[in-house]
């Protein structure tokens, strides 16, 4: 089961793309620092991501991964919607 969390931020002239982040199921805080740089972010957009977008209604979306999608130093990867269909942030939550 996925569940999907719609997050509205402030739009500013540099950030006009929205992000896509994705959270793996039973994956602690402590997993999540030491695997942020080694992410199977191919598998994950075309099994969860991409279906998980599509059914929200967002059709033709270009998703692009980026180790630096939240933040400049790479604390925050997620995928950069680059059509710019979609208009907020959603954060993609894999259940247990």
């Amino acid at each position: 089961m996925i569940n999907i969390e719609i997050k509205k931020r402030p739009r500013s002239p540099k950030s006009t793309k929205a992000r896509i982040y994705f959270w793996p199921a039973k994956e602690s805080i402590v997993d999540n620092l030491m695997n942020r740089r080694s992410r199977p972010y191919r598998q994950w957009l075309k099994e969860i991501v991409l279906p998980a977008v599509r059914g929200l209604g967002y059709e033709g979306v270009d998703l692009r991964w980026s180790q630096k999608a939240g933040c400049r130093c790479g604390c925050s990867p997620g995928f950069i919607d680059r059509s710019g269909i979609i208009r907020t942030d959603l954060h993609v939550r894999e259940a247990e």
